[in-house]
């Protein structure tokens, strides 16, 4: 079980609370499974009337599943191998006592290959898509 948190304070103008909690589930040394629950809430602390229109409070509970395949040879530095990871989830936003139904996606793909000696050419790409 994974549990992630995090608090911040942007200015005097809001305050945005994360919380995530997960269970991985390795299917092998290279592929991992979890599912996970997210917690996205932010408040504003200070209103002013410019501001009124252009922030609002918000509230997101995410439920999703996640898939991750590693086979880089080495973590922090790699020179060769494939790193993948997509995760989804689906759940509740509320804004303004107006709850509605909200999709959240992303993928992550990059790729090491050595050229010569000790230098490596990274391909990297990655998409995220949300609809509420």
């Amino acid at each position: 079980m994974n549990l992630e948190g995090s608090l911040l304070k942007q200015d005097t103008s809001y305050l945005t609370t994360n919380f995530r909690t997960s269970f991985p589930f390795h299917l092998t040394s290279a592929n991992t499974f979890e599912l996970y629950w997210r917690y996205q809430g932010s408040s504003v602390i200070s209103r002013s009337k410019a501001d009124e229109s252009s922030f609002q409070d918000f509230r997101k509970s995410l439920y999703g599943v996640g898939y991750t395949r590693n086979t880089l040879d080495y973590e922090l530095n790699p020179s060769s191998g494939i790193y993948l990871e997509t995760n989804s989830s689906l759940g509740n936003k509320l804004k303004e006592s107006a709850r509605s139904l909200h999709l959240e996606t992303e993928f992550q793909l990059s790729f090491y290959q050595p050229l010569f000696g000790s230098f490596v050419l990274k391909h990297s790409l990655y998409s995220a898509y949300m609809k509420s």
